[in-house]
C-alpha cells in the first residue's frame, strides 16, 4: 500500500493572503484544498489559516498555522513545502533568444521560467530575495553564449546583476543542455533544454565576474 499523501488545508479570508498563497503554491506545487465547512479544515493534516477564518470555523489555534502577513503566508508554505530556508539564493541563467532562469535555495527549485529582457529577469531575482526575507547572498550563474549574436544582452545583464547586488559567475556552457540533470526537488520531468542548462549552469563552476 502506497504512502497517503498529507492533506492540506488553506483557509484565508483575507483576499490578499489567499492572492500571496496561490502565487507561492503554485511555484513550489503544493497541492491543497480551500475547505467551504469546518469538518474538511479539522480533518486536514495540516491547516493554513488567518484569524478572521480561525473564528468563522472554530479551529484550535495550536493545531494550525496562522498568519496574518504576506511574510507570513510566505514562510509557512515554504516550510510546508520542505524547502530549507538558507542565506544563499542560487540563480542559474542560460541566455538565448529568451533568457532561462532557475532559482534555487537549499537544494530545491523554488522558481523558473523565461523572460524576455536582462531587466525582467533582474526584477524577478530582486522580487524573489525579497519574498525569501532572510536571503543575505544572491549568486548568480551566468552561461556564456557561444554566440556573439547575445553578447549586447550577456552585458547588459551583467551589469544589472551587479549593480543590484548580486555576486555574478561566467559559466562555460558547453554540454548543459545534453548532461544529466542532478536530483534536485521540484525537477521532475522539465523536457526543456534550456531550463535544464540553467540547472546545470547553476551547479557549474565559474569565473567570479569583478568591475
Amino acid at each position: 500500500m502506497g504512502k497517503r499523501k498529507t492533506s492540506i488545508a488553506v483557509a484565508l479570508c483575507d483576499p490578499r493572503l489567499m492572492r500571496s498563497f496561490r502565487e507561492v503554491a503554485e511555484r513550489l506545487r503544493i497541492v491543497y484544498t480551500v475547505p467551504r465547512a469546518h469538518d474538511k479544515v479539522v480533518s486536514a493534516d495540516i491547516v493554513i489559516i488567518d484569524d478572521e477564518c480561525l473564528e468563522m470555523f472554530k479551529v484550535d489555534a495550536q493545531a494550525a498555522y496562522l498568519v496574518s502577513s504576506s511574510e507570513d503566508v510566505t514562510r509557512v508554505a515554504y516550510e510546508v513545502a520542505g524547502v530549507r530556508q538558507e542565506n544563499v539564493l542560487l540563480v542559474g541563467i542560460d541566455i538565448g533568444s529568451q533568457i532561462a532562469y532557475v532559482a534555487i535555495v537549499g537544494g530545491t527549485i523554488i522558481d523558473k521560467g523565461k523572460v524576455r529582457s536582462p531587466e525582467l529577469l533582474t526584477l524577478k531575482i530582486r522580487n524573489i530575495r525579497n519574498e525569501l526575507g532572510g536571503v543575505r547572498e544572491v549568486i548568480v550563474k551566468v552561461g556564456i553564449p557561444e554566440s556573439s549574436l547575445y553578447d549586447e544582452v550577456l552585458e547588459e545583464l551583467i551589469e544589472l546583476l551587479l549593480k543590484s547586488g548580486c555576486k555574478v559567475y561566467a559559466v562555460d556552457e558547453n554540454g548543459t543542455s545534453s548532461k544529466p540533470l542532478p536530483v534536485l526537488k521540484r525537477m521532475v520531468g522539465e523536457g526543456d533544454a534550456d531550463i535544464n542548462a540553467a540547472v546545470n549552469i547553476a551547479l557549474r563552476d565559474g569565473t567570479l565576474v569583478v568591475r
